[in-house]
């Protein structure tokens, strides 16, 4: 009896033998087996751990007969089909590329030349990308982003907005350009600080039914300083009021 054999896998589910196969393979010159359900070689197993990779139906295999019994074949690993084989698209001379691909698509690529893995799903559409050299990692989405901490979602990202939920904390310096800037609350906007300090290139804009302005002192101060009011106007002291200009009119 042959210790080594290629086969074919037939059926890879056994509700009764999870992880066993089903392989067929030649014995001698023509003659035709089917096993029964036998066992699948792990790179890391035992008792309550694994690592489970088991081999698609049409696959082809390596078999290994324990003591050389016929009785007691075990699937070794896989081999590949040739015609649609991954190596032949990824393979270098200096064999740094590695590569984990699922029939559905899903997959994960090394790059050791690169310095980089990338992680991506059947489509191609979501992806991260670890760069070590730049210490970049890139999060790819095709249509939404979601963060979130436990069961909750802590922020949202598509292609027109960021949602962020409750509290944003900025420990260093946050800046802020675009076009166009909207805020739009359901409630107020607050901004504190030592100091504030509104600097447009062209014109300030408040518009509102009702607009105040407090302070222990408050400057108005301009080349020309205009006060209008449509239905009326009024100016108040508790203390001294005091009006100066080289020629004040009154009308």
């Amino acid at each position: 009896m042959e210790s080594i054999a290629t086969a074919i896998v037939k059926e890879n589910w056994n509700q009764e033998k999870p992880g066993y196969v089903k392989v067929e393979y030649t014995l001698g010159e023509s003659e035709k087996c089917v096993t029964d359900w036998i066992p699948v070689m792990t790179p890391y197993g035992g008792s309550g751990y694994a690592g489970y990779h088991l081999p698609e139906v049409g696959s082809k295999v390596v078999l290994g007969f324990n003591c050389g019994r016929e009785d007691m074949p075990i699937v070794l690993g896989c081999l590949s089909n040739g015609d649609d084989a991954a190596s032949e698209r990824i393979s270098t001379e200096e064999n740094t590329t590695k590569l984990i691909r699922m029939k559905s698509g899903y997959q994960i690529f090394v790059d050791e030349e690169e310095k980089k893995m990338v992680i991506s799903d059947s489509k191609g559409e979501n992806d991260i990308t670890i760069l070590e050299e730049s210490g970049t990692v890139c999060i790819r989405a095709g249509k939404k982003l979601e963060f979130r901490i436990g069961d909750q979602i802590r922020m949202t990202m598509d292609k027109d907005k960021v949602d962020i939920a409750e509290v944003l904390t900025v420990t260093d310096g946050i800046l802020m350009k675009g076009k166009s800037i909207t805020e739009d609350p359901e409630n107020e906007v607050s901004i504190k600080g030592r100091s504030v300090s509104v600097q447009p290139k062209e014109k300030i804009s408040l518009n509102s039914t009702n607009v105040q302005v407090e302070g222990m002192q408050v400057k108005i101060k301009g080349n020309q300083v205009g006060i209008e009011g449509k239905a009326g106007a009024k100016i108040h002291s508790d203390g001294m009021m005091e009006v100066k200009g080289a020629i004040i009119k009154l009308n």
